[in-house]
């Protein structure tokens, strides 16, 4: 499994998630290899990204795409 996350320069919620993250990958019994980018609003843009943090696990969006804005 790979799991991409792209975050906003200005996200603070960075560290909760790589918790967050690493504890659900235990509780399951599973592995993936994680990747953390982040990005200015213009960059996320040119990805389709809505939202911070943006969670892609093998390449879907884990996250509705309503989401209001990249920051």
């Amino acid at each position: 499994m790979n799991i991409e996350v792209y975050l906003s320069l200005q996200c603070g919620s960075e560290s909760d998630l790589r918790t967050n993250i690493v504890a659900a990958l235990e509780q399951e019994g599973m592995t993936a290899a994680v990747s953390y980018t982040s990005l200015d609003e213009a960059q996320a843009a040119a990805r389709d990204l809505q939202g911070s943090p943006a969670i892609l696990i093998d390449g879907e969006p884990v996250q509705p795409t309503t989401s209001a804005g990249f920051s």
